[in-house]
């Protein structure tokens, strides 16, 4: 990684950023009492969250095949 490159630019570097990206986006939700989710459920539900968190849930309505998505009844 070009670290020395990101400090300039005032970027993070460490893993922080995305450990609390993986709390607020997967934890709160996935980890809930009495929660039980398939892989493709959840990977569903992270895919929805990320969209919406990001403010960017209209553009990815028209051009990521989200609400078609097949998920498997298992």
């Amino acid at each position: 990684m070009r670290c020395m490159e990101f400090r300039k630019q005032s970027l993070p570097v460490g893993s922080g950023v995305v450990e609390d990206g993986c709390k607020s986006l997967v934890r709160t939700r996935l980890k809930r009492a009495d929660m039980y989710w398939t892989n493709d459920w959840a990977n569903a539900i992270i895919a929805l969250r990320s969209y919406i968190l990001s403010g960017r849930y209209e553009d990815s309505w028209s051009s990521e095949p989200l609400r078609n998505r097949e998920i498997s009844q298992s």
